[in-house]
């Protein structure tokens, strides 16, 4: 893309099909040469030549993209580069950065539940522990991420997998009236020994639905 730099820019209608309908516009345009061209300011509602209609493009996307978020990347860039600089941010592709910075969305449910660890009264054949595990997989996908940031304070997982969670549930001594309550420092759960689905799947949607905490996501 050539290089841009928009001075101020309006709303944009394009129509399908030339001539473009365009709404009030200023910019410099620099060309493959070198030289700026400068275009006139547009009436409200104007028809621009299809020959300068990739130039306008060129110049809004360049103005909504670099200039107009400029000061605010750069901030960002300075204080992510302080913490997190060096040489070792050249080994990743950009997915892979995100990944170790924010975690996966390579999500395998079941290999939560084989690496879960029971505390408590609790093991992986008690009635509750089932009865959960029956409910959870039911749950659609958006549900099991809040599920996840409910637990552990984010939706994603860990680079390294579901394996390398490892959530805990253990039993308490609080009646079925009761919600359960997660310690996200620990990926703890209480679960309270409920004594059917209904119940199970009432209480704990309660939780997900009423909970608000924080997420690093």
């Amino acid at each position: 893309m050539r290089q841009v730099a928009v001075t101020s820019a309006a709303a944009v209608t394009l129509a399908m099909a030339p001539p473009f309908q365009l709404g009030s516009w200023t910019g410099a345009i620099g060309s493959a040469d070198g030289r700026a061209r400068v275009l006139r300011q547009l009436p409200p509602v104007a028809t621009l030549a299809s020959q300068l209609t990739q130039e306008f493009v060129d110049a809004y996307v360049n103005y909504i993209f670099q200039i107009s978020v400029h000061e605010w990347y750069t901030a960002f860039s300075s204080g992510f580069l302080k913490v997190c600089g060096g040489k070792v941010l050249e080994l990743f592709q950009p997915s892979e950065l995100r990944a170790m910075m924010v975690g996966s969305s390579n999500y395998n449910w079941e290999e939560l539940e084989e690496t879960a660890i029971y505390k408590g009264d609790y093991s992986a054949t008690h009635p509750t522990v089932k009865l959960f595990w029956e409910t959870f997989h039911e749950f659609p996908l958006e549900k099991k991420k809040k599920f996840l940031l409910f637990l552990t304070g984010s939706d994603r997982i860990p680079i390294y997998g579901m394996a390398s969670l490892q959530i805990v549930i253990q039993s308490t001594a609080s009646g079925e009236e009761y919600l359960p309550v997660a310690h996200t420092c620990y990926n703890l759960l209480d679960l309270p020994k409920y004594s059917s689905k209904e119940i199970l799947s009432a209480r704990l949607t309660q939780a997900l639905d009423n909970y608000e905490g924080f997420s690093l996501a």
